[in-house]
């Protein structure tokens, strides 16, 4: 393809198959994962792969501990710069942080989220 793309997997992906098909920026450990950062003109952009982050796993403790580096990063970058370089923190996941749906689970998955 010729036009860019960025992905992030969702609850019905297989991950060893979503790696194989779609090569995504590392997250700093050097191998394939789920979750990763990039700038992006005036915005950092993080991608969280929020199944790990409902499941409460290994996977989960990981991302957040990365999670929490990249957030300090980006507020250490803040106060070494000028805010007007980079002013934007996108952050995107497949499951929604704020549901306003009537489905059962997306709620408590909003509110564990």
């Amino acid at each position: 393809s010729r036009v860019p793309y960025l992905t992030l997997p969702g609850d019905r992906d297989d991950l060893p198959a979503y790696h194989q098909f779609f090569h995504m920026p590392c997250n700093g450990s050097g191998a394939a994962s789920p979750w990763y950062a990039f700038n992006l003109g005036q915005a950092r952009v993080v991608t969280l792969w929020t199944d790990a982050l409902l499941d409460g796993g290994g996977d989960g403790a990981r991302q957040l501990e990365w999670l929490q580096k990249e957030l300090a990063d980006f507020a250490a970058s803040a106060a070494a710069e000028p805010r007007s370089r980079r002013p934007w923190l996108v952050v995107a996941g497949h499951r929604p942080l704020y549901c306003s749906m009537q489905q059962p689970t997306c709620g408590p998955e909003a509110e564990k989220l």
